[in-house]
């Protein structure tokens, strides 16, 4: 009867350690055409997404003439992403990353509260630039 119990403690803990662990990944967030803004070229975009990405520590460098990369580096983890830019709008697409634990099309949750950050600085940004441009 103990045997049976402790068998039976064993296995809930282990079930519950094993879904604790589950509980940090997540699919993988990617940022798929988002417009820039009112009046906004592609040049002018890439300032712009460079320079909000600066403000939570991402280095934004540009690769090609429509394609930028960031890189962010947070303790013992980096991801690096890919930002496509088009005439009108730019993504966010996951290249890479070191300690982030990532399995078949998931990562670790930080992963995404950093794209949806990163995101949101930028359409801020956008948004401050289309009204000073007016």
């Amino acid at each position: 009867m103990k045997k049976s119990i402790l068998f039976a403690a064993c296995t809930l803990i282990l079930l519950i350690l094993l879904g604790a662990c589950s509980a940090t990944q997540r699919d993988i967030a990617n940022v798929h055409n988002t417009p820039y803004g009112m009046g906004i070229s592609k040049e002018e975009a890439a300032r712009i997404i460079t320079a909000a990405g600066l403000k939570r520590e991402w280095q934004i460098k540009r690769i090609s003439p429509n394609l930028l990369e960031g890189t962010l580096i947070n303790r013992n983890h980096k991801v690096v992403v890919s930002i496509p830019l088009t005439e009108t709008g730019y993504s966010i697409l996951y290249k890479s990353s070191e300690g982030m634990k990532t399995g078949e099309g998931t990562i670790h949750r930080a992963y995404n509260r950093w794209v949806v950050n990163l995101e949101k600085d930028i359409n801020l940004e956008m948004t401050r630039y289309s009204l000073q441009k007016k």
